[in-house]
């Protein structure tokens, strides 16, 4: 990337000396500072001893070159050697660096003060205004900008996170094109939000750790970028934070064989829009304990493995609206172990769903299709809860059931309201459509209503059920 600052170039006439200042290329952190000195009439050479200050407009102090605050003379200078009257200087070099933020500054004016002995200064005037081409041709306003070629304030992104989360003048970070290697996850400060933004389509922006995590959930927003991890994301057991990802991709890195976002501890996510891909054997999303996450608009797949799209284990919830749940040849959805609630809303699960527990589970205008690699389209096992599916198809190929619903103490209730089920197989793995049983001492307690749904098996019997209460309307 390249791109310029350009200083207006000014001209100061002193009793004793002129001075012509020109100024950097963009995204570097430096002010080269050029000028002519006179002394009585003539042009000085020698050591020349200055002093520098970088103030806004309200004229407090951004920078000096030894460091101090304010906007008092400085208490070092800076040697340059005058050649005929001419002097060349690198702000930011061989001294304090200058913060790249500085050059953010609407308004921004350079002191300097001179001395030919580096006793008595003299403060020039008027200062320096000082104008380069600045982020506000991308309108950032309180954004600082990371460029993996250097042309940004930062290069690093955590780096550019740490200096926004103590910098109120600051909330997002942005990042231009390109593949960020990464040794640690990426954090956000607790008590602050600080935003993460790429400034292209997100496959252009990739933030990668082989080795690890690339990012731990915290307080943020985060649009247009790829994160490829070990897991991609988690929570390390951060608790209160809420996060929101938009037009995101989380994946996990070659050989790892855990799920690409994990994330189990008291706190929020939020996805729009956003990709989760696992290709190597594992979990696209693994949540459990008091997770709680929101899907709009998703893909989630691990279409190239044998994982399980979505596991829910010990109790987390989950809302998801228009989302894709892909599996190659595992679950599209499994509910492990202990109560939790699971909803989703127009959501699509391509190679069934399983529920073992007494999960309280909701879906509404949802298509569930199984294969030959699934027992059934649905199965739901082992005491579980309210399961509500409205509106649903739910569609099965290869296998002999479509749904089997198994209540070991008799407390399942199963509701399908305006379904349409379809066993779609063929003569040599006959079965029903629809397969209630309960081992339950107490047939009543294990229900299942059926209201205005269509079920329709190929070959085999539209519903069989043992020990159950079945209302059919």
């Amino acid at each position: 990337m390249t791109a310029w600052k350009k200083l207006r170039v000014g001209e100061f006439v002193f009793p004793f000396l002129v001075m012509v200042a020109t100024c950097p290329a963009w995204g570097d952190s430096t002010l080269n500072y050029q000028g002519r000195v006179t002394a009585g009439g003539s042009n000085y050479s020698g050591m020349g001893y200055f002093k520098f200050r970088l103030l806004d407009g309200a004229g407090q102090g951004l920078w000096s070159n030894d460091g101090s605050t304010g906007t008092n003379e400085p208490g070092s200078s800076v040697a340059v050697e005058v050649n005929n009257g001419l002097f060349n200087v690198e702000l930011g070099t061989g001294m304090t660096a200058i913060p790249p933020t500085v050059f953010h500054e609407e308004d921004l004016f350079l002191r300097t003060w001179f001395s030919t002995n580096n006793s008595s200064f003299e403060q020039l005037s008027p200062d320096v205004e000082i104008r380069p081409v600045d982020y506000a041709a991308l309108n950032s306003g309180g954004a600082v900008m990371v460029d993996d070629d250097g042309d940004g304030d930062f290069d690093d992104i955590q780096e550019a996170i740490d200096y926004v989360s103590t910098n109120q003048d600051y909330e997002t970070v942005l990042v231009m094109p390109g593949y960020y290697h990464v040794t640690n996850a990426i954090s956000f400060p607790t008590g602050r939000v600080v935003r993460l933004s790429g400034l292209a389509d997100r496959t252009e922006v990739v933030v990668e750790n082989t080795n690890g995590p690339v990012l731990d959930a915290g307080t943020t927003v985060i649009r247009n970028m790829t994160f490829i991890g070990a897991p991609a994301l988690t929570d390390s057991g951060l608790t209160n934070y809420f996060l929101e990802a938009v037009n995101c991709t989380f994946r996990t890195c070659p050989g790892f064989k855990g799920p690409a976002v994990v994330l189990g501890s008291q706190g929020e996510a939020e996805f729009f829009y956003c990709e989760v891909l696992n290709d190597e054997g594992g979990e696209a999303v693994t949540l459990f304990g008091n997770a709680m996450a929101r899907m709009k608009h998703c893909l989630l797949s691990c279409e190239s493995s044998a994982g399980t799209v979505l596991e829910l284990d010990s109790g987390p919830s989950i809302e998801m609206e228009s989302c894709t749940l892909n599996s190659g040849s595992g679950d599209a959805l499994h509910l492990i172990n202990s109560a939790g609630q699971a909803e989703f809303a127009m959501c699509r699960f391509l190679n069934g769903i399983v529920v073992d527990g007494p999960w309280s589970l909701t879906m509404r205008d949802c298509f569930i299709q199984g294969d030959t690699n699934d027992a059934a389209a649905v199965i739901l096992n082992d005491s579980v809860g309210r399961v509500v599916f409205d509106n649903c198809t739910i569609r099965h190929f290869g296998a002999p059931d479509l749904l089997i619903a198994i209540s070991s103490n008799g407390n399942a209730g199963v509701v399908l309201d305006y379904c349409r089920l379809e066993s779609l197989t063929d003569t040599s793995s006959a079965g029903p459509a629809l397969e209630l049983d309960s081992d339950a001492a107490d047939p009543e307690s294990a229900s299942v209503q059926i209201r205005w749904s269509t079920i329709e098996a190929e070959t085999g019997n539209g519903i069989t059920m043992n020990n159950c209460n079945v209302a059919v309307i």
